[in-house]
């Protein structure tokens, strides 16, 4: 049986408003190639992320990008002494 993973409407109108945002940028900054911005939560539904964690969107050519999440690792103590 094949299954596949639909999004919620929700999610894919964030995850299309958020790919919207990150075209706009690049035509109004076309001399960068990357960038660093907030994370939406839900963006890459289903997984989610730290409110405080960052995205990297590179432009790979006009019209295709990645989105990288930058996570943000809180509360680790570098001894393993909790």
């Amino acid at each position: 049986m094949n299954k596949t993973l639909k999004s919620p409407r929700e999610f894919s109108d964030l995850i299309d408003s958020v790919c919207a945002i990150d075209a706009a940028y690049f035509e109004d900054h076309p001399e960068v190639e990357v960038y660093e911005r907030p994370y939406t939560p839900g963006e890459f539904w289903p997984y989610f992320f730290s409110l405080s964690s960052q995205v990297r969107v590179t432009l790979i050519a006009p019209g295709i990008r990645t989105r990288q999440p930058l996570l943000v690792v809180q509360d680790i103590d570098k001894y393993g002494d909790n």
